[in-house]
């Protein structure tokens, strides 16, 4: 009986976190909803993918696409779960750097789009990027301006 009844409760309980997961994708901080976004709006096929002071290595998983990565402050905290190999530095753009502003500018002469999230503010220096990208979308806490 013990045995049927642990049984029943997984079941149950793996039941329940995936109908709430699926649901609930911005409030567990899932980049999926973003790139189905991006997605619905033909921006992924032809454009570079930026992301500003935030990790989204999920969102290689996602997109299948190399993203590049802004950042702006010291983060060497890195989750390289869904990266295929080390081409994820070349992907790293250092925003405090002179060769990494250098990088940066060459990558928004090509179409691109950039997803930050609301509390990360581009910092003044790289504000011309907004400039260059007119449109955007608000999806919960994350701006993707294209």
């Amino acid at each position: 009986r013990l045995a049927v009844y642990s049984f029943v409760m997984m079941i149950a309980m793996v039941w329940t976190m995936v109908s709430f997961n699926s649901s609930n994708n911005l409030k567990i901080n899932s980049i999926k909803p973003v790139v189905e976004s991006l997605e619905q709006n033909n921006l992924i096929k032809d454009r570079n993918l930026v992301v500003f002071n935030y990790f989204m290595s999920s969102m290689t998983f996602y997109s299948q696409k190399d993203i590049f990565f802004i950042d702006d402050h010291k983060t060497d905290m890195r989750d390289l779960q869904f990266q295929k190999d080390l081409d994820w530095q070349t992907h790293l753009l250092d925003a405090r750097s002179d060769e990494g502003m250098n990088r940066i500018m060459d990558v928004f002469e090509e179409p691109s789009v950039l997803i930050k999230h609301q509390k990360h503010d581009l910092p003044q220096r790289l504000e011309y990027i907004l400039d260059k990208l007119p449109h955007k979308i608000e999806i919960g806490p994350w701006m993707i301006y294209y």
